[in-house]
């Protein structure tokens, strides 16, 4: 994207998001990911994840995302021009033409076998009527059967260094697109065996596969110049219900809501947040990063009672 005269995605491409992060708080490696302490936080145990393939942050703790522009506009406390001159004159690390080259070779192959394991999967899974999922989501009150929601037996865990995996487990399959609906991945949310709830003893019952970041489930239609952007499926499948005129779309989990990219076309974005701390901080990064797009935002939440759109449905309400 080009903003006035400045070509920030030439930008990012040149700037090393690790050097300029580790600048401010120190960072480890973790297979291809980097984390560490937080910097617009105090905390103890690292939450902060730096995404070098993709040239991103986000912060687990408070919700802080964005790239290296937003990054040094925040820690160096300079304006969006100060932050692109920074980088265009050299103040900040970069990484060679050559590294880069290589980082992106590698990333590219990863990506294509990760995106292809997914799609193995939506493939194999079927329509909604009459499975485990249609109950789930009549569980959750919700009577819409979109056609990016599907079901499928799936394995409940990977090993790639062993070649083994899970038992295959009922789960609600949804697909994920990039900003031309071009295939990125999937988000499952493994069943109870009756498909009446989430499963119940897996650590974690919402998993995605495949390389999501960027992209978002799409419900409604398919066009149009705004957006209503939601966190979870049941939660957008709930506002897709409430609002079937707009094109709602579905980010799998806070840390990929600010992500998403969207066409050209979009030029107004409704931020649905969640009444918890991680909701609202997710919200106020998605505005951040929408805004810097060039995107005119506005954010609403559920009715103070409620923590998420769901739960004002059903009339479940938040803890006094």
């Amino acid at each position: 994207m080009t903003r006035g005269r400045i070509n920030t995605e030439e930008l990012l491409r040149t700037v090393d998001i690790v050097g300029v992060i580790a600048r401010h708080t120190k960072l480890k490696r973790a297979g291809r990911l980097y984390k560490g302490l937080c910097p617009y936080h105090r905390e103890r145990t690292p939450s902060f994840t730096v995404y070098p393939a993709t040239g991103g942050y986000h912060c687990f703790g408070c919700g802080a995302n964005g790239d290296a522009i937003r990054f040094v506009m925040d820690q160096d406390r300079v304006s969006f021009v100060d932050a692109c001159q920074m980088i265009s004159n050299g103040e900040l690390p970069r990484i060679s033409e050559e590294a880069r080259v290589k980082a992106e070779e590698e990333d590219r192959a990863i990506r294509e076998a990760a995106i292809a394991e997914a799609h193995a999967i939506w493939l194999d899974s079927r329509d909604l009527a009459g499975s485990l999922a249609q109950i789930y989501l009549q569980s959750r009150m919700i009577s819409i059967l979109p056609d990016r929601f599907r079901f499928a037996m799936c394995p409940a865990w990977y090993d790639r260094k062993t070649g083994e995996v899970g038992p295959d487990r009922p789960a609600l399959v949804c697909c994920v697109t990039d900003e031309d609906d071009n295939f990125l991945g999937i988000q499952r949310v493994f069943l109870a065996p009756d498909g009446k709830g989430k499963a119940l003893d897996m650590r974690n019952a919402k998993l995605s596969l495949g390389r999501p970041a960027g992209g978002a489930i799409r419900l409604g239609p398919q066009r149009g110049d705004h957006v209503i952007v939601i966190e979870g499926p049941e939660d957008g499948a709930t506002v897709a219900e409430d609002t079937p005129t707009e094109p709602v779309w579905v980010a799998c989990g806070t840390s990929m809501m600010p992500q998403i990219r969207f066409p050209a076309a979009v030029r107004r974005v409704t931020i649905g947040g969640d009444n918890n701390k991680a909701g609202r901080a997710a919200a106020q990064a998605s505005w951040n990063n929408y805004q810097d797009r060039g995107l005119e935002c506005r954010t609403v939440y559920p009715d103070p009672a409620f923590e998420d759109w769901n739960d004002q449905r059903r009339g479940i309400r938040r803890a006094a």
